[in-house]
């Protein structure tokens, strides 16, 4: 039997944002003044909207690639995470090896019971991958790429099928089998890339179209949501369509993009206008942003959350996401958004095991959760991935690294019962979010610095005084209020002060 089912719906939140980097960018209020050194602050939330609680998760992936695993051991890591929900791949070829041959005892299962025997939800990602389903895709070690579209993907649209009959068959018959044991499902992962997707943009489309329905008249209350757009051509799309529709100019753009890639440690590096022209017509770049252009298109509809991934600087989400909504909007439609891969770039394995991947942790997780996305996976449970730049939770056999710490003390205090309330300052200097518990009161505030140390005046919600302050690797105080205000001097690290 499934666990106990936790949803949550996404109700946008009333935010106050500062422009990034100095730019025109997804501003809603007034730049906070710039501080030359250290400044003192006072600081008051002011009550806003209330927002859903995210759901977050993480992605247990095998060194050295992309695949997911749902070993014992990665399983119970993840679940000693504080997270409750664990993104797994799911393959149409595993669960239907032959055409009719449908089965409900295969490694798919075995994963999928494994987890939530854990106690754990499952956010999977769909695959058709290749085999008899897909004909004559390329096979093997450098075969192309990671699914193709079904040989049976047509152009016409059949109410009881789909693009696809057959497709639309496998997906209703296990996701009935399945009614009630998924919250989320992505299908397929970045379709705007041929690493991943075989085929076209518009064949994509297509097949997410027959993923929707079938996934919907089998279990309705699954939140379906895309593929998934690439982190590292993300940031090129936004700025050029921003400088395309005139809302940018060049120097704002290449702002942007220097703030979006300053955590790369790719191949991506944008330090002038001649830079960021030349990365923005690069034969690669414009064709991803050609599909996510299509993809956003024809997604209306049949979706129910952009899904979008993200390894970049934190503080250049939020534009990110206002670009998703914006341009959803401009197309004619808005819904909520996603991520099910969100992860910190780093250099090598010292990185990963340093209190530096833990303060980009908290920084990102809280984040998140102030822009109101309804689930967040982090990627990866795993350690440093071999030829890759992208940093895990734990170490080799699940050994705790201090961003695995981290991660379980937002997790866990975000999810006992915290709503995102009100941005009071978000940056260049300081950050400063307030979340409310169940009895609708301000008492968990969370807050860090870039830059200069400050320090920071904190005034009570009403009838408390005692705090709790906690830095990110879980190190704790006792203070209390004095003449209805709380004095916090030099903060830098990430904090979170809770009200008692």
């Amino acid at each position: 039997m499934p666990t106990t089912r936790r949803r949550t719906s996404l109700i946008l939140a009333l935010l106050s944002l500062t422009s990034l980097c100095g730019c025109r960018i997804a501003s809603l209020a007034e730049q906070a003044p710039e501080k030359t050194g250290t400044a003192e602050v006072v600081t008051q939330a002011e009550t806003g909207a209330e927002a859903g609680q995210t759901v977050l998760g993480v992605l247990a992936v095998v060194p050295g690639s992309s695949g997911s695993v749902a070993d014992p051991m990665a399983v119970a890591a993840v679940a000693a995470s504080g997270a409750h929900t664990m993104r797994i791949n799911l393959d149409w070829a595993i669960s239907e090896p032959q055409p009719g041959d449908l089965s409900f005892d295969t490694l798919n299962d075995l994963r999928i019971a494994r987890i939530e025997g854990a106690g754990l939800r499952l956010f999977p990602t769909l695959y058709v991958g290749q085999g008899w389903m897909t004909r004559d895709s390329p096979q093997g070690a450098g075969g192309g790429s990671r699914s193709y579209p079904p040989a049976d993907l047509g152009t016409v649209w059949e109410n009881d099928s789909g693009y696809s009959p057959g497709y639309y068959d496998f997906v209703y018959r296990f996701f009935e089998h399945y009614r009630g044991h998924f919250d989320f499902v992505a299908v397929e992962n970045e379709a705007e890339s041929k690493s991943f997707w075989g085929g076209t943009a518009e064949e994509y489309v297509r097949l997410l179209k027959t993923a929707y329905a079938a996934i919907k008249a089998a279990d309705p209350a699954v939140t379906v949501v895309d593929s998934g757009f690439v982190s590292e051509a993300l940031g090129l799309c936004i700025a050029g369509d921003r400088i395309e529709t005139g809302q940018w100019s060049m120097d704002e753009a290449v702002e942007f993009t220097q703030l979006y890639y300053s955590a790369q440690t790719g191949r991506i590096r944008v330090r002038s206008r001649a830079d960021l022209d030349a990365a923005l017509n690069q034969a690669q770049a414009k064709e991803q942003c050609r599909r996510i252009r299509v993809m956003l298109e024809g997604e209306a509809g049949s979706v129910d959350a952009i899904n979008f991934h993200f390894y970049e600087d934190y503080r250049a989400l939020p534009a990110v996401v206002a670009w998703l909504r914006e341009t959803t909007s401009r197309i004619g439609y808005r819904t909520a958004l996603v991520t099910n891969e969100m992860g910190v770039r780093g250099p090598d394995i010292r990185f990963a095991e340093s209190e530096a991947q833990a303060e980009q942790v908290f920084k990102k997780l809280v984040t998140s959760q102030t822009l109101g996305l309804e689930a967040v996976v982090w990627f990866s449970a795993d350690t440093f991935l071999r030829g890759r730049d992208k940093v895990g939770l734990f170490g080799s056999e699940g050994m705790s690294r201090p961003a695995s710490q981290t991660f379980k003390l937002v997790a866990e205090t975000l999810n006992g019962g915290y709503h995102f309330r009100a941005t009071v300052v978000s940056g260049p200097s300081l950050y400063h979010h307030v979340f409310e518990d169940a009895d609708g009161v301000p008492s968990l505030e969370m807050l860090w610095t870039e830059g200069m140390a400050e320090s920071v005046t904190l005034q009570p919600p009403g009838g408390r005084t005692q705090a709790t302050v906690v830095d990110y690797t879980g190190e704790s105080r006792s203070l209390t209020a004095q003449d209805g205000s709380l004095k916090l001097e030099w903060v830098t690290d990430p904090i979170l002060v809770i009200w008692r």
